[in-house]
C-alpha cells in the first residue's frame, strides 16, 4: 500500500524510566526474577521450569495452574501502569516471553514485539526476551 505506515509500540518516558524504589516498594515490587503479563499456555509451560524462591508472576490468567499459584502476585489481578514500572525497576531479571498461539512450543518465533520490550528498555531494566524477527529493525545488537 502506498499510503501505509508502520509505527511500532513504544514506552511513555514520563512513566517508564529508571526509578529508585523505597525499601517498602522494593519489598512489594522487587524480585530476583519476575514476569509481567497474562498466563498464556506457552508461558505457563516455561515458567513451571523457571520459577523458584524469589520469583514473581504478575498479571492475569494464571489461576488454572496450581503449581504456579505460590508465585502469582495480587491474586492474579491486573497491575496498573505505575506499579508495572516499579516491578520492572525492582526486578533483577525481567522475563519477557512473548505470547504464542501455538501451545506445543515455548517460543513461537513470531514477528510482533510486545509493549513490555520497550517499557523495560525505557526503564533501563534488565530483560531476557525471546528473539523476534522484527527486533533488528527496532534495537541495535548491543541493546
Amino acid at each position: 500500500m502506498r499510503n501505509s505506515l508502520y509505527l511500532p509500540l513504544a514506552a511513555l518516558p514520563s512513566l517508564h524510566h529508571p526509578q529508585e524504589l523505597t525499601p517498602a516498594e522494593r519489598k512489594e515490587f522487587g524480585a530476583d526474577l519476575s514476569f509481567m503479563g497474562a498466563g498464556y499456555p506457552n508461558r505457563r509451560s516455561a515458567f513451571l521450569q523457571l520459577m523458584d524462591q524469589g520469583s514473581k508472576l504478575c498479571g492475569t490468567d494464571w489461576a488454572d495452574e496450581p503449581r504456579l499459584a505460590p508465585f502469582v502476585q495480587r491474586q492474579g489481578s491486573r497491575i496498573n501502569s505505575e506499579d508495572c514500572a516499579r516491578i520492572y525497576n525492582g526486578t533483577a531479571v525481567n522475563l519477557n516471553l512473548h505470547s504464542s498461539v501455538r501451545t506445543d512450543s515455548l517460543v513461537s518465533g513470531g514477528d510482533f514485539v510486545n509493549p513490555r520490550t520497550f517499557e523495560l528498555a525505557a526503564c533501563e531494566a534488565f530483560q531476557l526476551v525471546d528473539r523476534r524477527t522484527l527486533m533488528p529493525e527496532l534495537f541495535q545488537e548491543d541493546e
